[in-house]
């Protein structure tokens, strides 16, 4: 009895590899189905620097009157010339007490 019943737990083993390797198989794109992705090194290398885009690399705080342009050697190439932020004021956030004046014992929860 217990041979029969160690071939057929070896028998269902054996069924449910094959089903998963088909299942896996099955999902697998051939060569000629996959999209032709171009990869994120490609599309870097492929972008030319600000200055090659006539641009003008923005400082922090700069504000960009034109439009932005995706050049490879910074995120803050604008295709006019900067002008500071008119903003030039310090922000000031004042402060706030976390004291609420109620009670905080339990009691004054649950009332």
């Amino acid at each position: 009895m217990k041979n029969g019943i160690k071939f057929g737990l070896i028998i269902i083993v054996v069924i449910v590899v094959l089903i998963g390797a088909a299942l896996i198989d099955g999902n697998k794109e051939t060569e000629e189905e996959k999209p032709v992705e171009e990869s994120s090194t490609q599309k870097i290398t492929s972008l030319k620097t600000c200055a090659e885009l006539n641009g003008y690399i923005c400082g922090v705080g700069d504000e960009c009157g034109g439009k932005w342009l995706d050049a490879s050697d910074t995120f803050s190439c604008c295709s006019k010339k900067c002008e500071a932020s008119a903003g030039g004021e310090a922000l000031s956030i004042e402060p706030f007490d976390l004291e609420s004046g109620e009670s905080e014992e339990l009691g004054s929860l649950t009332q």
